[in-house]
């Protein structure tokens, strides 16, 4: 766009005139290319044909998710306030009050407050994507985010409205069709894709999918070695670090906490 408007700006003659003379033959073929008004609209043709820049969705970074809920991880990410969101699971069988998974009003309240966007999200698996949306509406949340490790759970998120998943690429390559989905949405800004990094890989390939952010796991099962601090990603490119999100903050301990606001504050 700039181009086409320097080029016009360059023109001797008006726009009338110029299309006045090609009309009627005045040019010949290398002089017609020769004029301001044609690289003009060259250069205005190849702005219309151009691949659009991957966008930057507004939602795709700085994601503390939450498994447990601590005081400690509630204090620390407030204390970073805007240009964070935190995710709160809405998982049927542990996000009851009382219960480990669930975030307070209070909780919600202080992290609004402080700036920070407060979400739900769920597996997509044992608790369906209904879930994270039916706690969204009644607890006053941004939105609902999905889960995608599986072809199958992509699909749920999707088909039920989610413009905003944590998963695997690498796994989407099961059934192209979904990996291609998963694409297309990322490049076009109808989806903010997670992508998860569960253990330090600074080869970490994200199949193609544009994802808005990396998050980095300390807090795995037992069968994948279990916690392991922040710190341990500190090898992955810096523009997987920049902006990166995590799992889980409540297990993130002091020092996390420390190393992630270093990483990722705007």
């Amino acid at each position: 766009m700039s181009a086409s408007a320097d080029f016009a700006k360059q023109a001797t003659i008006p726009w009338e005139e110029w299309v006045h003379r090609v009309r009627t033959g005045r040019y010949s073929d290398a002089d017609l290319k020769a004029t301001k008004w044609y690289k003009a609209g060259r250069a205005l043709e190849a702005e219309v044909h151009a691949t659009p820049p991957p966008p930057n969705h507004p939602l795709g970074n700085r994601c503390v998710y939450f498994s447990e809920v601590t005081e400690l991880a509630i204090t620390r990410l407030a204390a970073l306030g805007a240009g964070y969101t935190a995710l709160f699971s809405a998982d049927l069988n542990l996000s009851g009050p009382g219960r480990k998974y669930y975030v307070t009003d209070d909780q919600i309240g202080r992290l609004k407050r402080a700036g920070v966007i407060v979400a739900s999200w769920c597996d997509c698996s044992a608790t369906p994507y209904s879930a994270a949306k039916l706690m969204a509406s009644e607890r006053g949340l941004a939105y609902a985010g999905g889960q995608a490790e599986n072809p199958g759970q992509y699909l749920r998120a999707t088909q039920g409205g989610a413009n905003h998943v944590i998963g695997e690429p690498s796994e989407l390559r099961t059934n192209p069709d979904v990996l291609a989905d998963a694409i297309r949405r990322s490049y076009d800004g109808s989806l903010a894709f997670i992508g998860e990094v569960m253990h330090p890989d600074p080869s970490y390939s994200a199949q193609g999918v544009n994802i808005t952010s990396a998050c980095f796991y300390v807090d795995r099962d037992a069968a994948q070695g279990g916690y392991l601090p922040l710190d341990a990603y500190g090898g992955m490119p810096k523009s997987l670090r920049d902006g990166c999100s995590v799992y889980t903050g409540g297990k993130m301990d002091g020092h996390d906490w420390d190393t992630y606001a270093a990483w990722t504050h705007p």
